[in-house]
């Protein structure tokens, strides 16, 4: 086992702690640094899940994009784009109120080992006395663990499913500890496992790429 596999990132916001760990990548090209020229083809790590001293998930996982493409995701549910307007009430010239929601499904179509739901709420409101409007966000994330796994029928029994509230602060924090967490593992495989495989190679020959 590699010695950088011992990278650790956790999230914790109340009785909610995500730990990501574990990390093994493989690169496109494997006697090359991983960097926006080369990069990832695999990538699998642990995570585990812990809610009100529960263990909710804990699964040696590889479903690729989440803790890659998580941090985007997060940004993308924080920007003003993709609301979709629900309801409202009033008008311009008295009380006036629009309730605005967008919603970002977030699993792997194959290996489905587990996935985020990131929601958000955004509230926009004038009071009949006031010329001003003042706009309210509120964030939820729900984690989940399909009751299919590997095309295998799981028992629904053991289904995961739980939904916070989040606020701005936390989510761009998990977006910190995503993103800390693959940065910290490509410097590893970078640091390590490069110059291992390529010490090996020169012994190797026959296994080099042009």
């Amino acid at each position: 086992m590699s010695e950088y596999t011992t990278i650790r990132r956790t999230f914790i916001k109340g009785d909610l702690v995500i730990t990501y760990s574990n990390p093994s990548l493989q690169p496109f090209r494997e006697d090359k640094l991983v960097n926006k020229d080369n990069g990832i083809m695999y990538f699998y790590y642990d995570i585990d899940v812990l809610y009100k001293g529960k263990v909710l998930l804990n699964s040696r996982t590889h479903d690729f994009p989440k803790v890659k493409q998580l941090g985007e995701i997060i940004r993308s549910l924080l920007s003003e784009d993709n609301y979709i307007e629900e309801w409202k009430t009033g008008s311009k010239d008295s009380f006036h109120r629009i309730d605005y929601y967008k919603r970002i499904k977030f699993e792997e179509i194959f290996e489905r080992e587990y996935g985020y739901v990131f929601e958000a709420e955004k509230c926009v409101v004038k009071q009949a006395n006031e010329t001003d409007y003042k706009t309210y966000k509120y964030y939820y994330m729900s984690i989940t663990e399909p009751n299919v796994v590997m095309n295998r029928w799981k028992d629904e029994s053991v289904r995961t499913a739980i939904r916070v509230t989040m606020s701005e602060e936390d989510l761009l924090r998990l977006k910190t500890v995503a993103e800390s967490f693959m940065e910290a593992s490509i410097e590893g495989y970078n640091s390590y496992d490069l110059p291992r495989h390529l010490e090996w190679l020169e012994e190797h020959l026959e296994y080099k790429e042009d």
